[in-house]
Protein backbone atom coordinates (compact mmCIF):
# COMPACT_ATOMS: atom_id res chain seq x y z
CA UNK A 1 0.00 0.00 0.00
CA UNK A 2 2.71 2.41 -0.98
CA UNK A 3 0.03 4.60 -2.54
CA UNK A 4 -1.33 5.34 0.94
CA UNK A 5 2.12 6.49 2.10
CA UNK A 6 2.46 8.73 -0.93
CA UNK A 7 -1.03 10.12 -0.33
CA UNK A 8 -0.08 11.06 3.24
CA UNK A 9 3.08 12.81 2.12
CA UNK A 10 1.30 14.51 -0.77
CA UNK A 11 -1.52 15.66 1.49
CA UNK A 12 0.99 17.07 3.97
CA UNK A 13 2.86 18.82 1.17
CA UNK A 14 -0.32 20.38 -0.22
CA UNK A 15 -1.61 21.59 3.14
CA UNK A 16 1.83 22.80 4.19
CA UNK A 17 2.48 24.43 0.84
CA UNK A 18 -0.79 26.35 0.83
CA UNK A 19 -0.84 27.49 4.46
CA UNK A 20 2.90 27.66 5.09
CA UNK A 21 3.53 29.19 1.69
CA UNK A 22 1.03 31.95 2.44
CA UNK A 23 2.79 32.74 5.72
CA UNK A 24 6.18 32.76 4.00
CA UNK A 25 5.00 35.07 1.23
CA UNK A 26 3.41 37.49 3.71
CA UNK A 27 6.59 37.38 5.79
CA UNK A 28 8.83 37.99 2.79
CA UNK A 29 6.70 40.84 1.43
CA UNK A 30 6.27 42.52 4.80
CA UNK A 31 9.90 41.79 5.73
CA UNK A 32 8.76 40.16 8.98
CA UNK A 33 11.23 37.31 9.30
CA UNK A 34 9.28 35.45 11.99
CA UNK A 35 6.29 35.00 9.65
CA UNK A 36 8.57 33.56 6.98
CA UNK A 37 10.07 31.20 9.61
CA UNK A 38 6.59 30.17 10.78
CA UNK A 39 5.67 29.44 7.15
CA UNK A 40 8.72 27.22 6.73
CA UNK A 41 7.88 25.47 10.00
CA UNK A 42 4.31 24.85 8.85
CA UNK A 43 5.56 23.32 5.61
CA UNK A 44 8.03 21.04 7.44
CA UNK A 45 5.50 20.11 10.11
CA UNK A 46 2.80 19.28 7.57
CA UNK A 47 5.21 17.10 5.60
CA UNK A 48 6.23 15.29 8.78
CA UNK A 49 2.61 14.81 9.86
CA UNK A 50 1.67 13.55 6.39
CA UNK A 51 4.58 11.11 6.32
CA UNK A 52 3.74 9.74 9.77
CA UNK A 53 0.04 9.43 8.93
CA UNK A 54 0.88 7.77 5.62
CA UNK A 55 3.19 5.25 7.32
CA UNK A 56 0.63 4.37 9.95
CA UNK A 57 -2.26 4.10 7.47
CA UNK A 58 -0.15 2.04 5.06
CA UNK A 59 1.12 -0.20 7.83
CA UNK A 60 -2.35 -0.81 9.19
CA UNK A 61 -3.70 -1.62 5.74
CA UNK A 62 -0.80 -3.95 4.89
CA UNK A 63 -1.08 -5.69 8.25
CA UNK A 64 -4.84 -6.26 7.95
CA UNK A 65 -4.73 -7.34 4.32
CA UNK A 66 -1.76 -9.61 5.03
CA UNK A 67 -3.56 -11.26 7.95
CA UNK A 68 -6.78 -11.73 6.00
CA UNK A 69 -5.05 -12.96 2.83
CA UNK A 70 -2.50 -14.98 4.85
CA UNK A 71 0.48 -13.21 3.28
CA UNK A 72 3.31 -13.10 5.86
CA UNK A 73 5.48 -10.74 3.79
CA UNK A 74 2.68 -8.19 3.70
CA UNK A 75 2.17 -8.58 7.45
CA UNK A 76 5.88 -7.95 8.03
CA UNK A 77 5.86 -4.90 5.75
CA UNK A 78 2.83 -3.57 7.65
CA UNK A 79 4.56 -4.08 10.99
CA UNK A 80 7.66 -2.30 9.70
CA UNK A 81 5.59 0.68 8.52
CA UNK A 82 3.79 0.87 11.86
CA UNK A 83 7.12 0.77 13.69
CA UNK A 84 8.50 3.52 11.46
CA UNK A 85 5.43 5.69 12.03
CA UNK A 86 5.49 5.15 15.79
CA UNK A 87 9.22 5.73 15.94
CA UNK A 88 8.88 8.98 13.99
CA UNK A 89 6.17 10.18 16.38
CA UNK A 90 8.28 9.42 19.44
CA UNK A 91 11.41 10.97 17.92
CA UNK A 92 9.50 14.12 17.01
CA UNK A 93 8.03 14.36 20.50
CA UNK A 94 11.45 14.17 22.15
CA UNK A 95 13.02 16.61 19.68
CA UNK A 96 10.31 19.13 20.51
CA UNK A 97 10.61 18.45 24.22
CA UNK A 98 14.34 19.19 23.98
CA UNK A 99 13.67 22.45 22.11
CA UNK A 100 11.06 23.42 24.70
CA UNK A 101 13.38 22.71 27.64
CA UNK A 102 16.32 24.44 26.00
CA UNK A 103 14.30 27.57 25.28
CA UNK A 104 12.79 27.56 28.75
CA UNK A 105 16.33 27.42 30.10
CA UNK A 106 17.35 30.31 27.82
CA UNK A 107 14.49 32.42 29.16
CA UNK A 108 15.31 31.63 32.80
CA UNK A 109 19.03 32.27 32.25
CA UNK A 110 18.22 35.50 30.40
CA UNK A 111 16.03 36.68 33.27
CA UNK A 112 18.71 35.83 35.85
CA UNK A 113 21.43 37.61 33.88
CA UNK A 114 19.13 40.43 32.75
CA UNK A 115 19.89 39.50 29.14
CA UNK A 116 16.93 40.66 27.08
CA UNK A 117 18.34 39.06 23.94
CA UNK A 118 18.16 35.59 25.49
CA UNK A 119 14.68 36.13 26.86
CA UNK A 120 13.43 37.38 23.49
CA UNK A 121 15.08 34.53 21.54
CA UNK A 122 13.56 31.90 23.82
CA UNK A 123 10.16 33.57 23.76
CA UNK A 124 10.28 33.88 19.96
CA UNK A 125 10.86 30.14 19.61
CA UNK A 126 7.98 29.38 22.02
CA UNK A 127 5.76 31.68 19.96
CA UNK A 128 6.73 29.89 16.74
CA UNK A 129 6.11 26.48 18.32
CA UNK A 130 2.68 27.53 19.58
CA UNK A 131 1.71 29.02 16.23
CA UNK A 132 2.94 26.09 14.16
CA UNK A 133 1.39 23.58 16.57
CA UNK A 134 -1.95 25.34 16.50
CA UNK A 135 -2.07 25.55 12.72
CA UNK A 136 -0.72 22.09 11.84
CA UNK A 137 -2.21 20.11 14.73
CA UNK A 138 0.43 17.47 14.28
CA UNK A 139 4.14 16.89 14.40
CA UNK A 140 6.18 20.02 14.91
CA UNK A 141 9.35 20.98 13.13
CA UNK A 142 10.62 24.29 14.41
CA UNK A 143 13.81 25.82 13.08
CA UNK A 144 15.92 26.82 16.04
CA UNK A 145 17.37 30.31 16.16
CA UNK A 146 19.58 29.84 19.15
CA UNK A 147 21.25 32.67 20.96
CA UNK A 148 24.65 33.75 19.84
CA UNK A 149 26.91 34.50 22.81
CA UNK A 150 28.20 37.99 23.31
CA UNK A 151 31.85 38.59 24.08
CA UNK A 152 30.84 39.83 27.52
CA UNK A 153 29.19 36.49 28.42
CA UNK A 154 31.92 34.24 29.90
CA UNK A 155 29.53 31.30 30.37
CA UNK A 156 29.07 30.91 26.64
CA UNK A 157 32.67 30.96 25.44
Amino acid sequence: MRAIKKAGITGGAIVGGVIGGAFSVVGAISKIKVLDEIGAGIIDSSLTTGAIAGNIASGTTDLLVGKIAKKPKLVQRGKADLKDGGSSMVDNFFENLAVTLENGNEIVTGIKKKDRRRVLAGTKTFFKMATIGTITVGALKVPEDGVKPTKSDPDEE
